[in-house]
């Protein structure tokens, strides 16, 4: 029955995923290459339609009234703080982008880009926080959903980088750059 309306001409992209998604939850593990080779779609396709269907229920909403696209989704599911995905689903709707349309799938993922930022201006060592095989770095996104694709790997959870980068000052503010910079006693 999946399979029959997975052939309908008429299937919206929304339901497509979902379609994809009960197969899987039906047939288990083995069930992605089984059904890309049965319709002719990539696993990789497959699987990144079923990670979209985790996106906030608001978003979802969007893309089943067709006001967002599958690449903007893309897009949004790399970021995990809430604040930020409303800042870019505004965005990616039309309701912040100057001209008052959707912006472009690239356009979409240079303004996330912008919000990430770099782990190399990380003051903390990022191997040892764990941030190198981190779901929210930019690299380990790219690897994982071929979604992503910025110059050096970026945080994608702009308040567990800020955390690190104050855990950091914390503790090391007597020793830092910053205390001789500032001069200041502490740090807050």
């Amino acid at each position: 029955m999946i399979i029959e309306n997975l052939q309908r001409e008429d299937l919206t992209p929304f339901e497509e995923a979902q379609s994809y998604k009960q197969y899987f939850e039906k047939k288990g593990k083995g069930a992605i290459p089984e059904l890309a080779t049965r319709i002719g779609k990539s696993a990789g396709y497959i699987r990144r339609k079923i990670a979209v269907l985790s996106l906030p229920g608001n978003v979802l909403k969007a893309w089943e009234k067709e006001e967002i696209s599958f690449s903007h989704l893309e897009q949004l599911r790399r970021l995990k703080n809430k604040d930020d995905m409303k800042e870019a689903f505004d965005y990616a709707t039309g309701k912040t982008y100057y001209r008052g349309t959707a912006p472009s799938k690239r356009e979409l993922k240079d303004a996330i880009d912008n919000m990430a930022p770099p782990l190399n201006k990380a003051l903390f060592n990022i191997k040892e926080e764990g941030c190198t095989a981190c779901d929210q770095n930019s690299d380990v996104q790219q690897k994982l959903w071929e979604v992503g694709g910025m110059k050096g790997a970026h945080c994608l959870n702009k308040g567990c980088f800020k955390q690190k980068q104050n855990n950091f000052l914390t503790k090391n503010w007597k020793s830092s750059q910053y205390r001789r910079s500032y001069g200041t006693n502490g740090f807050r």
